[in-house]
């Protein structure tokens, strides 16, 4: 009896992580709010050197940079003028999951009137 119920806290554990694990798909989307004005969520994955490692902080950080890089390049495809592009981006909510090994950013980015070409 005591293996049986083993046996499913187990399963359920396994189930759950999965589930935590489809959260963080690796990439990139935008949805447009008005012109000049984004929303963008950009989730990266740590590098395979600080996975392999098990290096926490090497984890946070090459995913977080990761997903930085992303969001600023669709920034660049989406305002190619645009010089100042991260002083308009600002930070909604930053996520990492529970091991680090991803960092999901959600971004607001907004060009004001002012400064629109």
């Amino acid at each position: 009896m005591i293996r049986f119920l083993i046996i499913i806290i187990m399963l359920l554990k396994c189930s759950s992580s999965e589930e935590k694990f489809q959260e963080y798909k690796v990439g990139i989307t935008h949805t447009t709010l008005s012109p000049h004005h984004y929303k963008i969520i950009s989730t990266g994955k740590a590098s395979d050197e600080a996975i392999e490692k098990e290096d926490d902080f090497k984890r946070k950080i090459t995913s977080c940079q990761a997903a930085k890089d992303m969001y600023l390049n669709k920034i660049k495809q989406l305002e190619p003028g645009q010089q100042f592009r991260e002083y308009f981006a600002e930070v909604i909510s930053l996520k990492n999951s529970e091991d680090l090994i991803y960092c999901q950013y959600i971004i607001e980015y907004k060009i004001p009137e002012h400064e629109k070409k």
